[in-house]
């Protein structure tokens, strides 16, 4: 059966949570519900919980750079537009920006020059047209 989330279940999540997947995320802050536009539970007939999905609100970075300027301008220009957005974020609430890098590796290299963080293999759905 699949219900509506609730906060009586995030002691069970935690349980699972801990057992298979404490070393691969953080546990989520589910307080934060302005986060989630969807929170689900699927449960067996004794109403113990089978899985979690929660549609998060994420962050996303979306940059087009002028690649014809020298690359120490773009470089600077990046700087002052990832501290203005990392202030954004923050205004909201959110702990993180994701970025997925359309272009060269060197560009990807150099945002991880700038703290930006390897988020390893990345899917999408499309549900619309």
């Amino acid at each position: 059966m699949i219900r509506l989330f609730e906060s009586k279940d995030i002691p069970e999540l935690q349980a699972i949570h801990q057992r298979h997947f404490e070393k691969n995320f953080q546990f989520p802050n589910f307080s934060d519900t302005h986060k989630f536009i969807g929170a689900f539970v699927a449960t067996d007939e004794f109403n113990k919980i089978i899985a979690f999905c929660g549609l998060q609100l994420m962050p996303e970075a979306v940059c087009i750079t002028d690649m014809s300027r020298p690359v120490k301008e773009r470089q600077e220009a990046l700087l002052k537009l990832q501290h203005t957005l990392a202030f954004c974020a923050q205004k909201y609430g959110f702990r993180q920006i994701n970025c997925f890098p359309q272009t060269t590796t060197a560009w990807e290299r150099h945002l991880k020059k700038l703290g930006w963080k390897d988020l390893g293999n990345s899917l999408y759905l499309e549900v619309g047209d």
